[in-house]
Parts: structure tokens; C-alpha cells; sequence
């Protein structure tokens, strides 16, 4: 069946593809409505006792991660992402080093620990992001800037003393999927003053059966507006995120050489998206 189209030259386009391409966009933007609800919903329950946690800041950073990890829990639940983790998850005071594929490597992370994230200092300047993302003891760094990468280093060591994690995606930023760019080792220096081993993560994900790759709906690695890229991955549920743990204890070594074990180590269990 085909609709029929009412001027001269028009293609005509199977109904039943228009229809179903138009349910997915409603049931997407369903989805969105219920991230952001439950996204302001979890804020306003964190925002309402913060006068109280903020008193002690290991205890604030302790109910964050609390927040922050069923947060993710629910986004994941709407969004249709399920998370498949092979060891255990880590426990702070720990860093965490992973490749890096697109925003949902923080919601899958998240998930896992509730951890702080290293992040680019333009989110910081973001309309609804930015201010939440202060409240959740995010570490901003300049990547355009390599000199100012060293800016972030007390901030870091705080994150250790106040009995939190850390995540960060050394490579610098996202990349396509077909392989793990080299760790810069600037940024993993603290975890060699903090003596304890350093977490790598693998992240891979699949989409479910009859859904684009996740090198389509999943990496942002296009220069797209964020919610073009997130509406088209919420068209399509059903995304298993695998995570491999794998720890790497840094002693003897110096930032340069950790970096290189790191990224072997997160590499061994790499797989690409084609």
C-alpha cells in the first residue's frame, strides 16, 4: 500500500514505513519526557537534602553517588539500555580509565559506580547541564588547551581525599569506535600519588536485531546537535552496553608508562564498532 501523493513529480513512500518511522519519533520523544522527568525528579530529591549532606563533604559525595547511580539506573530503564558487566564493579576511592564512544559511556558508567567524571569545560557553560553537572563535583578540564590540563589537578586529588571516585576517558575525547586512540598521561598522574590501583573499563555496545549499528545510534562522533544524535537512539531500545573491568596496579611505574598499560589493558578487551 502506498499513499498517494497530490502533486506532479511527488515519490510516493510506503504507508506503512511512514507510519512506523512516525511512532518511533513518538514513542522517542515519550521516552525524552520521562528522562527529563526523572532527571529533574532525582536533582530536586538531591537539591532538597544537600543543606543537610553538604555539612560533611565525604557524606555529600557518598549520597551523590547514591542519587547519581539510580538516576542512571532509571535513564536506562526508559532509554532500553541494558548493561552487562564482566568483573567487579569499583569501589572508591579508585580511578577509572575508559575509551570513550559518546555520552552514554557516562550513563552505562554511572550505572555501575556513581562516580565524578572528568569533563571538557564548555559543559560547564551549558544552559541545563552545566549547573548540574557543578553539583555533582565534575571536574572540568580545557582539552583545547593543553596547558591549562594540569588546572585540574587539585581538584582531582580532592576527589581521592573525600573517599570518592574519579572516571575519565584519556584518549581526549570521542572517537569513531574502530579502535582505542592512545591515553594521554597527564590527567592519570593523581592515581600514582593516590598508591592504589587504577580501574580500566572496555566499553562495547550492541544494538538489538533489526536496529541500525551502534556506530549509527550510539557514538556521537558526528558533528550533529546533541539532541538530533539522542532522539534518533531513543527511537530504537533495546542496546546492550558490555563493560570489562580489568585492574592495573601503577607502583614502580611513572605517568607515562601507566598511560601505556592502561590503554593495552583496556585494548585486550576492546571490541570495534564497525
Amino acid at each position: 500500500m502506498h499513499r498517494k501523493v497530490g502533486y506532479p513529480g511527488a515519490t510516493a513512500l510506503p504507508c506503512g514505513q511512514l507510519e512506523w518511522d512516525a511512532l518511533r519519533t513518538l514513542a522517542a520523544v515519550i521516552r525524552l519526557m520521562l528522562i527529563l522527568l526523572c532527571t529533574f525528579a532525582c536533582e530536586g530529591a538531591r537539591l532538597t537534602f544537600y543543606p543537610w549532606a553538604a555539612r560533611d563533604e565525604v557524606r555529600d559525595r557518598r549520597w551523590r553517588r547514591w542519587w547519581f547511580r539510580l538516576w542512571a539506573r532509571l535513564v536506562c530503564r526508559v532509554a532500553g539500555i541494558r548493561v552487562v558487566a564482566h568483573g567487579p564493579a569499583p569501589e572508591p576511592p579508585c580511578m577509572v580509565v575508559a575509551n570513550h564512544l559518546g555520552y552514554f559511556d557516562i550513563l552505562v558508567l554511572t550505572q555501575q559506580t556513581g562516580f565524578v567524571f572528568v569533563a571538557m569545560s564548555d559543559i560547564a557553560g551549558w544552559a541545563l547541564l552545566g549547573p548540574i553537572a557543578k553539583t555533582l563535583y565534575v571536574v572540568f578540564v580545557d582539552r583545547k588547551d593543553k596547558s591549562k590540563a594540569g588546572d585540574a589537578l587539585p581538584a582531582i586529588r580532592r576527589t581521592f581525599e573525600q573517599q570518592d571516585g574519579l572516571v575519565i576517558f584519556p584518549e581526549g575525547g570521542v572517537t569513531r569506535g574502530l579502535d582505542v586512540d592512545p591515553f594521554r598521561s597527564p590527567l592519570v598522574e593523581p592515581a600514582l600519588a593516590l598508591g592504589r590501583p587504577v580501574v580500566c573499563a572496555s566499553i562495547h555496545y550492541d544494538t538489538a536485531p533489526g536496529a541500525p549499528p551502534a556506530s549509527a545510534i550510539i557514538g556521537w562522533w558526528r558533528p550533529e546537535p546533541i539532541t538530533e544524535h539522542f532522539l534518533r537512539a531513543l527511537k530504537y531500545p533495546g542496546t546492550t552496553a558490555t563493560i570489562h573491568y580489568a585492574t592495573v596496579d601503577p607502583a614502580g611505574m611513572d605517568r607515562k608508562e601507566l598511560a601505556s598499560t592502561l590503554h593495552a589493558t583496556v585494548k585486550s578487551t576492546f571490541l570495534p564498532h564497525p
